[in-house]
């Protein structure tokens, strides 16, 4: 497998504001065709940002849509975004989680500009809002046949 790209960031939330300007929100031509080469890699995960200290993260627009580990994070980024509401509900949020780990204790979500712990979330939202599995594979279309049951 080709080792990803790697896009040097001076942190996280820097790469994840950049775009923030009003003049690109006015007019999003202006965006430099670099930084949108740079986003495509790493929603497509070809790429992952280096940070100064040498960690590299992994948006988790990059991930694949199969896999029991990958399914377990995109579960608890739904837990992320039913616990801290964010501005567009028609698609998760853009979190990087740490490439070489996948470690889902420390994952920096872009809309809500801090690090968090998604288990503690799925934690917090299982014992405020109770079991949501069903409510949010429905709410993404995947409900359960009595076939699969």
């Amino acid at each position: 497998m080709e080792s990803p790209q790697e896009i040097p960031a001076d942190s996280l939330e820097a790469f994840s504001t950049r775009i923030d300007r009003p003049e690109y929100t006015e007019n999003p031509a202006l965006i430099p065709g670099a930084w949108l080469d740079e986003y495509e890699a790493l929603w497509a995960g070809r790429a992952v940002l280096r940070l100064p200290d040498g960690s590299r993260w992994l948006s988790s627009m990059g991930l694949p849509a199969e896999g029991n580990d990958d399914r377990a994070i995109a579960r608890y980024i739904k837990e992320h975004r039913v616990l801290r509401p964010h501005a567009a509900w028609s698609h998760p949020p853009e979190m990087f989680l740490n490439a070489d780990t996948l470690d889902v204790r420390r994952v920096y979500c872009t809309e809500c500009r801090q690090f968090f712990d998604l288990e503690a979330e799925w934690r917090e939202a299982e014992a405020t809002l109770g079991p949501r599995g069903d409510a949010l594979d429905a709410q993404d279309g995947e409900t359960e046949t009595d076939d699969e049951a």
